[in-house]
C-alpha cells in the first residue's frame, strides 16, 4: 500500500494524514473488524525491510545497526 510521510511525522494515505497509530487502527478496523477504541500501537503494524518499526526504534536505542 503507498504511504507518504510528510515532514511533520504524519502519514499521508488515500488523500487524507494520519498518525501512524491513527493510521494502524484505520486499517485494523476496516480490514480486520477490530473495535474503533481498541488500544493500538501503531510501530508494531508497519514493517521497513522485514522489521517493525518498534523492533527498529527498540534496536536503534540499544546502539545496534547504521553503525
Amino acid at each position: 500500500m503507498p504511504l507518504f510521510l510528510k515532514k511533520d511525522n504524519k502519514l499521508l494515505y488515500q488523500g487524507n494524514e494520519y498518525t501512524i497509530t491513527g493510521l494502524a487502527l484505520k486499517l485494523l478496523v476496516e480490514k480486520r473488524g477490530w473495535r474503533e477504541d481498541a488500544a493500538v500501537a501503531g510501530p508494531k503494524y508497519f514493517t521497513y525491510q522485514g522489521n517493525t518499526l518498534a523492533d527498529l526504534r527498540n534496536a536503534q536505542e540499544r546502539g545496534e545497526g547504521d553503525e
